[in-house]
Parts: C-alpha cells; structure tokens; sequence
C-alpha cells in the first residue's frame, strides 16, 4: 500500500501539467454529431435465456476525418445481479488527448422512458488499473450510477470519445469486438473514412463481410451482425488465442511503413556526461564486444527501476537518455533506448525491436501496425551473432549470449535490412530449468526421519529465484517452502535456516533445506507393517492439468521449460527394488522415470520436458487420458513388513514371492488329490446298475461346479493384493488351494456317480467349517475392515447351514444310495 500511495504521488507531481484544467472540463454533454446513423433495436437474443443482462444493441460509429467514436449500448436487466452490473455505467479516455461527449442515459420500464443523465452525477476516476505493474497511464473514467434500477428494465446510453493518439502522425487504427461474454441481438460497426485515404481492413474469426457506399468524398463500411452467442471462457487459454471474432482496420501499409514510423522515435542521441565517462572505462578495460555489452546492459538493468509513464504520446515515444538517467526510471521503450545508446558509442551495431509479450505469433496475422506490439527490446550483433537483450529483466546474470530472451513469435527490428518481420522462432539463451534434489534419511521405524533439499535453478528459472529472495524475507520464502512439503508430510518441521547462494557468472542460484519429519512410518494394512510414500510433487505441479476437459479454445503450456526432481532414501538396511527406466509422452511434455537402488539407497528420478506451447482442442481427449494414466503411476511406496521390507510403487505392487509360494502349494496339492483320485477310481463297484443323476442331485451339480471357479477367484484376490507370510495370509492361501483342488475332484467323482464321493464330500464339508472357523480364529485382531470380518463370519454360518442340509440328504437319500454305487 505504502507503494502504491509512493507511485501515485509521483505520478501526480510529474504529470500535474497534463490535469491544470478543471477535470470536468474533459467532458460535457451534448447531443450526437449529425454523421451518427441512427438504427433499429433488436429483440432479445435467442440465447440469453438464463442471461443476467440482455444485449439488444450494441452499436459502434467511428469517423475517421473527425477523430470521432461513437458508442450506443442497449440492454435489459433479468436478474438482481443484472441489476448490480447494469446500474454502473462506466467509459474510459485519456484526457491527454481525447475529450467525452454524454449524448443519453435512457431508463425504459414498461414503455415509459426516463432520461437519467445528470453532469453533476458524473465522476471523474483516476483508476490506474496497471499500477500494480508500474504503469502510470493518466487515464480517466467516467462513472455515472443509476438510481432505481429494476429487474426488468431497458438501460440505453450513448456517448462519443473525439481524439486520437498523436504518437501516430494523424494515420487511423482501430479494433471492434463482434462478440461478448453475452449474448447480443445486434451488433453493427460503421467506419466513416475520406475516400482519399487507403485504410485496410481485415476479419478476424468471422466471415461477415462489409457493405460499401460512397457519399460524396466519405467511403462508409458497414457491417451488421445478428443473434450473437455468448463467448465461453476457458482456464489456460493461451492469450494469443482470441475467443470472439473481431474486425481490425488500419492505415498503415505494410510492416515497413510501421518501421519508419518507429525510426523517428528513436533518433541517434548523445550519452549523458556521467555515463559516457563509464562507457570510456568499460572500452579501455576491454576490447571484446561481449563484455562491453554485458556491462552496457547490467548498469541499465540494475541502476533503471522499471516505471512506466504513459501519458499520451508518451505511451509509444521514448524520453531522451538523459532524462532517464537523471530521474533513473523508464518503461520498456526508455530503458533500451538508454542502452541502444550506451552500445552505439562504444561502437556495437544495436537497434530497437518491436515485440508482443502476449501475442506472438498471432502478430503475423495481424494487419501492421504500432498497436500489435507492447513490449521494445534491443537487438545486437556481438562478434557477427545476433544477441537480443531486455533491460527490463532487473535480475538477469551471466553472458549476454546466454542470458534468456523468450521466443515473442514475430517482432519487428526498426534498424538494418531485414524485410517485414523477424521471426523468432525460439526462445534465446538459457531457458528456465529447475532441478530438485531431495535426500532423505531413514533411521528406524519409530524414529523421525532427514530431508534435506537442495534446489538449482538455471537461466531464467534462476532469475526468477533471484527476485524471489530480493523482493521478499527469506523467513517467508523458507515458510512457503515448509508449507509445501506439510501437505505431504504434515508432521515436518524444519530444522536448519534456510540459505541460499547467487552465482551471478554463471548465472545459477540455489537453496538449501532442512527438514525433520516425526512419524514417517504409518500403519500398513497388514499387521505389523509400516509404509512410507514418496511422491515427485514438484515435477507434478508442472503438469499442465485444464479445470476445463473438453475445450473449444487451445490449452496453453509453459514451454520451454524443464523440471527435475530426484529423490534418494538413505535406508537402514539394504532394500531390494525392481529397476525401472519409463518414458511417457504427451503432446505437452514428456516424463522420464527412472527407479534403482544399490545397498542401503533407493533413487527414485523425476523429469519433466515441455515440448510445445499449446495443445490443440482436438487432441485433448486424448491428452486429459495421458495424464490421468501418468498421475495414476505417479509415486512409490516402502513397505516394512512384520519380517522384512518390501519396495513398491504406490499403485503395483510387487508379489513375486506371493506367487512362487502359491504356485508350490498349488502343485504340492494336485499331486495329493491325483494320487486321491486315482485310488478312488479303482474301487469295484456293486452288480447292480447306477441310477443316473436327477432330483435334489442336480442343485448339487450346481453347487460342486461354482466351487473350484469361485475359490480361483479368492486365489487370485490374495496373490495379487496381500503381503506373503503373515499368519492370516497362509491360512486364506491354504484354505483357498484345498477348496479349489477339493471342488475340482468332488466335481470329477460325482459325474461319475463313484461310491466315494458321498464320504469325502462328507469329509470335506466338515473340513471347510474347521478352516473358516481357525482361518477365523487367526485372523481376528489384525487390522481389517468391518466389512471384512461381516464377510468372514457370514462364510462360516453359511458353511454350517448348508452342511446342516446336505449331509442328512447324502446319507438318508435313497436315489442318493443308488446313484453312487461304482
């Protein structure tokens, strides 16, 4: 706050000039000009049904000759929140250059019209909505508040803005939205123009073309749009992205006529005395082009704080490097008009270039002219290479050559030979690259655990860091970062002040961590076991992950940038893990994991690569199913069970020995039941005939055959899922081997009506209700869900109940006693 008041202050000291007039006097009110066309109004939109404001009209008039705009916007109030958003009538200008004219202020309810313009209702407010980023634009805005608005009414205001800005010699530019965040029933866009001047045009996202007439020496465009929808947003649409249709008219030529426009700004000046005496010390200590230039530019990015007053003209014409020095602040186009300078005089080829920060490669769509671009670099050659240089980046370190210009699509170079624009095509120098280096120290499972952090930024992720630490106390920065591994271990607390170290040749910076994490080891689901997880969340934060899944607009990516993250676990014991080296690729990025261990250390390696800087709409189905399958995979997972530990990741686990163990009991029982089968197969049978099976025999049938295919389930449930030699997994391993083996010879005997079917299925079925009963007995007090011991409880019931059944009928049964008789 006390630097917003500092700005404003300043602000009002160097611009009081601009404001000796009466603010009132910027605006006055008045009727229409008699060149205002006058039109229909539409009825509601088709699609405003659910709309807290209904568009009707929406109509912009611009003459050209006059330096005129017109404004009229009708539209209806739907809802209470309609009635907040429409009752606040709200118009920019700059005062500068451009005066206001009220025509009308109209609310219709019920056919009845009431005028509600009053001047003496009118303020005038010095908003400055970009102070926060150090831009002082002088702009004013006209607020009227409507009294007594109801859900219901028409609200209909008109007004014209005369002016245009003097930076561009009198040419004509402008720019009309055919679209809004509601939807409107009509839109109409009339340019007025001396058929003597050359003005293009061009569309944009709609195929609506003009209709031209002539009256006298003024050419008129007119275009007229109906019914349109509302424009959807999206979370990370790329700015580049424009979401509503739009016309753009211009005056300018072509990029050559915008290129000569931009060298009248920025004439060959003189170095102030104090600066020209230290560029005569940095050519006599040294000869080499690169270091010259390295110190030009380190002294205008460290000593120019970055303020940006853009009053008028001002907002595209430098100040005089003198006047930059002496008060050492500038925008973007003050500070490397100041460098330029510094680099002509000691004889380095330099020029200014135009670029877009947001726009990019959308610029070479455009139409020229000074309004595609908001952002001026330099451009110079050192040693026949071509180096762009931003003085605006305070907190850039190292070479020139290597220091980090982004890949702005298309700029335009305002000195040399190059035709129409520069194509960037990639981002210069080094770009961010960040590499997280986490160990931690893992005593025993009741002691607390070690991390220590170690972060290394480079490039531009360096310079980043570096104003981190210099805009903010290191107590908050070391905070922050606390907070941040809380989420995942919420017991840390960190143990050591956190340091950090600036190695400004090379331009890298680094930070160091120390944390102590009590109760590392949770309860794992078997008794006995702990676990402990280990997630890359710092790789994970940079995946690019939309609220918005299905998209109509591109979903943006912060491209380049590479991120890696490697953890190590210092064990007390010497801890087996599967090697694993994966690389999945998206359209956005790629994510190489690679997993080891050797002695006492497990390596878990995290690295993330953007590719590109957007992803299309039509390739986000299958992007949002590449991540969520990588999100799945994310992450690892130690188990320490009752007898020894156990490595998996969070999401597979590893149960090789559950399956070996289970394969040998498997085999160890087939051979007992083949050994019992064949010895019950060579039993003699009586002289009389076998009745065939039918009766109560069929819904045994049933039940022998769903057994084996049942107790292959359970067999399958617990090699997969359970941890190998606890008492309870033996028991339901044991138990679910027998049953299966059992069922399949019970199966085979009964079809064959063999005499010894009915005392082993006797046999067998009192055997399972002593398994349930000691698989029970066992298993009871480890750690289980209600759910489970529910189901263990009812199998045992179920088994008595049914023994209760079927062994009286085996035995009383007389088609029973004549049915297995071989």
């Amino acid at each position: 706050m006390v630097r917003r008041l500092f700005f404003l202050v300043l602000f009002s000291v160097l611009c009081a000039g601009a404001f000796a007039e009466e603010p009132k006097a910027s605006f006055s009110i008045a009727p229409a000009s008699p060149w205002v066309a006058s039109t229909s109004i539409a009825e509601t939109p088709s699609d405003s049904s659910d709309e807290s404001l209904s568009y009707l009209l929406v109509d912009y008039q611009t003459n050209v000759a006059t330096e005129q705009r017109y404004t009229r916007i009708v539209m209806r109030v739907n809802t209470a929140e309609g009635v907040q958003d429409g009752s606040s009538i709200l118009i920019d200008f700059d005062p500068s250059y451009q005066k206001l004219f009220l025509h009308s202020v109209t609310v219709t309810r019920k056919g009845a019209s009431a005028s509600r313009l009053s001047r003496k209702d009118v303020e005038l407010l010095h908003r400055e909505p970009d102070l926060e980023s150090f831009i002082l634009d002088g702009s004013l805005t006209a607020s009227l508040v409507l009294k007594d608005v109801r859900v219901g009414d028409v609200i209909d205001y008109s007004y014209t803005v005369k002016g245009r800005n003097p930076a561009f010699g009198g040419r004509y530019i402008g720019e009309y939205s055919c679209g809004w965040h509601n939807a409107v029933a009509r839109e109409r866009i009339r340019v007025l123009m001396p058929a003597s001047r050359s003005i293009s045009y061009k569309l944009h996202g709609t195929p609506v073309e003009p209709t031209h007439s002539q009256n006298g020496d003024t050419r008129v465009l007119e275009w007229t749009f109906s019914d349109l929808p509302p424009a959807v947003s999206e979370d990370r649409t790329p700015p580049w992205y424009i979401e509503t249709p739009w016309v753009e008219l211009s005056e300018f030529s072509d990029w050559q006529a915008v290129r000569q426009w931009a060298q009248a700004l920025y004439p060959e000046a003189k170095v102030p005395g104090e600066l020209a005496t230290l560029s005569d010390t940095w050519m006599r200590d040294s000869t080499d082009p690169e270091r010259r230039a390295r110190a030009a530019l380190d002294y205008v990015q460290q000593n120019i704080r970055y303020l940006g007053i853009e009053l008028g003209a001002g907002s595209y014409t430098p100040r005089s490097p003198e006047t930059v020095l002496s008060g050492r602040f500038g925008d973007c186009k003050d500070q490397a008009y100041l460098l330029l300078t510094l680099l002509h005089r000691m004889g380095i080829e330099a020029s200014p270039v135009l670029v877009n920060t947001s726009d990019r490669t959308l610029i070479a769509d455009l139409l020229p002219s000074p309004t595609a671009f908001d952002h001026v670099i330099a451009r110079a050659v050192i040693g026949g290479r071509e180096v762009f240089m931003d003085p605006t980046r305070t907190y850039q370190r190292g070479s020139v050559l290597a220091r980090y210009v982004p890949d702005y699509g298309y700029g335009l170079v305002i000195e040399g030979t190059e035709p129409g624009l520069h194509r960037f095509g990639t981002a210069r120098g080094t770009t961010a690259d960040v590499e997280v280096n986490e160990r931690f120290t893992v005593s025993g499972r009741e002691e607390a655990a070690r991390l220590d952090v170690t972060t290394i930024a480079r490039g531009d992720a360096a310079d980043v860091l570096r104003a981190q630490f210099a805009s903010r106390r290191t107590k908050e920065i070391a905070k922050d970062y606390l907070n941040f591994y809380a989420d995942r271990y919420p017991s840390i607390q960190s143990v050591e002040q956190m340091s950090y170290e600036d190695d400004a040749d090379a331009d890298v910076f680094s930070t160091v961590e120390h944390y102590t994490i009590p109760g590392f080891w949770s309860p794992g689901t078997a008794k006995g076991s702990s676990v402990a997880d280990f997630f890359p969340d710092v790789v994970r934060s940079e995946i690019p992950v939309p609220r918005t899944k299905v998209r109509t607009s591109p979903m943006e990516v912060d491209y380049p940038r590479r991120v890696a993250q490697h953890i190590v676990i210092d064990l007390p014991e010497p801890w087996t893990v599967k090697a694993e080296d994966t690389t999945s690729t998206t359209d956005a990025f790629t994510l190489r994991t690679r997993i080891s261990s050797s002695g006492k250390s497990v390596s878990l390696s995290y690295e993330y690569d953007a590719r590109t800087v957007e992803v299309g709409p039509g390739r986000m189905a299958s992007y949002n199913r590449d991540v969520q399958r990588i999100e799945d995979d994310l992450g690892y997972r130690l188990t320490w069970s009752a007898s020894k530990p156990v490595a998996t990741t969070m999401q597979t686990p590893d149960n090789l020995l559950s399956i070996v163990i289970l394969a040998a009991a498997c085999a160890l029982l087939l051979g007992c039941g083949i050994m019992l089968y064949w010895t019950a197969s060579h039993v003699g049978s009586e002289d009389r005939q076998a009745l065939p099976l039918g009766g109560w025999l069929i819904v045994m049938a049933i039940g022998l055959i769903v057994q084996p295919v049942m107790g292959m389930v359970t067999l399958v449930r617990i090699a997969a899922g359970s941890v190998p030699w606890t008492p309870g997994w033996i028991a339901q391993l044991a138990a679910s081997v027998a049953m299966v083996l059992a069922g399949t010879l019970l199966t085979a005997l009964f079809f064959q009506r063999r005499r010894m079917f009915t005392p082993l299925f006797i046999w067998l079925q009192g055997g399972t209700i002593v398994l349930l009963l000691v698989e029970l007995a066992i298993t009871r007090g480890m750690p289980k869900t209600d759910s489970g011991q529910q189901a263990q409880l009812g199998q045992a019931i179920a088994a008595v109940i049914g023994a209760a059944v079927i062994i009286p009928y085996c035995l009383r049964s007389q088609r029973a006693k004549n049915t297995f008789l071989r």
